[in-house]
C-alpha cells in the first residue's frame, strides 16, 4: 500500500499518551516470562517496550514505514524483539503458541480478529484495544459471538478514557480479552461444519432453518445442543450448508472495505450493520 494521505488517515491511530498505564495493562494480561507475544501495530511502541520487559520475546507486525524505522532505531538493541514491516492481513502467523496484544486502527479490527481465530494456529491469549461497541458483540448473543465462544472466552478488562489517548478517539475504548478454551464445547474436527451451520442460518430469510426461527434469541449453551443433536446426522447437515461460513467471511471482508473506503457507492448501505 501506497503511503498517500489517504492511507495515513485510514491507518490512524489513538496511541496511548501515558506509559504507567500501558505497564498497567500488561500487568494485567497474563503475559509472562516464558511466553512469545505477537504484538499488531505497535505504532509509537509505548506498549512494545513494557511488553519486551514481560515477555520472553515480541514480534511486532507494523505497515507503517514511518514507526517501522522509528522503532527499529529505538529498539534495534534489544535481542528480544523481532520487528517486521508487513501488513498483518498477509503476515504468516506463528505456528508455535504465542499470545497477541494489540492497538491497532479499529477499521481493520473484524478483519484482524477473523484471521486470529480462524487460524490452524490462534493465540492462547489475546489483548485488543478496540472500540467499545466491537467488543460488546463477542460477549452478547450476536454472530461472532455464537461463531466463536464455543472455542474461546471473551470479557472486557478495561475501559478507556478518551484522554488516555493522542489523538482522543470519539467513540468508547475497551480492552477485550480472547483467552482461548482448555476444553472447546464443539470438537475441534467438527468446528467446519459448526461455523457453516451458524453461519448458513443467520444467511437465511425464510422464518424458520432447522428449528430455529430467531437466531439471536438462542444463547450459546442452545446452539451447542442444537448442533449435537445432529448426531449421526452431521454430515448430511455438512453437505447441506457447506461453505455458508467462508462466503460469510468474504462478504464480510467486502463491507470492512466499503466502510474503510466509502469510495464504493453501496457504504450506506451497510452503514448500520
Amino acid at each position: 500500500m501506497d503511503f498517500d494521505k489517504t492511507s495515513r488517515r485510514l491507518l490512524s491511530q489513538n496511541f496511548l499518551k501515558d506509559p504507567e498505564l500501558a505497564k498497567a495493562l500488561v500487568e494485567k494480561s497474563s503475559i509472562n516470562k516464558e511466553d512469545i507475544v505477537l504484538e499488531i501495530g505497535p505504532g509509537s511502541g509505548i506498549i512494545t517496550s513494557e511488553l519486551l520487559t514481560m515477555a520472553k520475546k515480541v514480534i511486532a507486525v507494523e505497515l507503517d514505514i514511518k514507526y517501522f524505522e522509528q522503532l527499529k532505531e529505538e529498539l534495534a538493541e534489544n535481542e528480544k524483539l523481532e520487528l517486521h514491516n508487513a501488513d498483518i492481513l498477509t503476515f504468516d502467523l506463528p505456528s508455535f503458541p504465542y499470545k497477541v496484544f494489540s492497538n491497532l486502527p479499529f477499521r481493520f479490527t473484524g478483519e484482524v480478529i477473523n484471521k486470529l481465530l480462524r487460524s490452524n494456529n490462534p493465540p492462547l491469549d489475546g489483548y485488543l484495544i478496540i472500540q467499545k461497541e466491537a467488543a460488546e458483540k463477542f460477549i452478547r448473543n450476536s454472530l461472532v459471538s455464537v461463531l466463536y465462544n464455543p472455542w474461546y472466552e471473551f470479557s472486557i478488562l478495561y475501559n478507556f478514557n478518551p484522554n488516555d489517548f493522542i489523538p482522543a478517539p470519539g467513540v468508547n475504548v475497551v480492552l477485550l480479552q480472547i483467552q482461548k478454551r482448555p476444553s472447546p464445547l464443539i470438537n475441534n474436527l467438527e468446528r467446519t461444519t459448526y461455523l457453516d451451520f451458524v453461519a448458513y442460518v443467520f444467511s437465511q430469510k425464510k422464518p424458520r432453518v432447522f428449528r430455529i426461527s430467531h437466531p439471536t434469541r438462542l444463547k450459546l449453551p442452545q446452539w451447542v445442543g442444537l448442533f449435537n443433536s445432529f448426531g449421526e446426522q452431521k454430515e448430511y447437515l455438512a453437505s447441506r450448508v457447506r461453505g455458508a461460513a467462508n462466503k460469510l467471511f468474504a462478504e464480510q471482508m467486502d463491507l470492512h472495505k466499503i466502510h474503510r473506503t466509502r469510495t464504493d457507492k453501496r457504504w450506506k448501505t451497510f452503514q448500520a450493520r
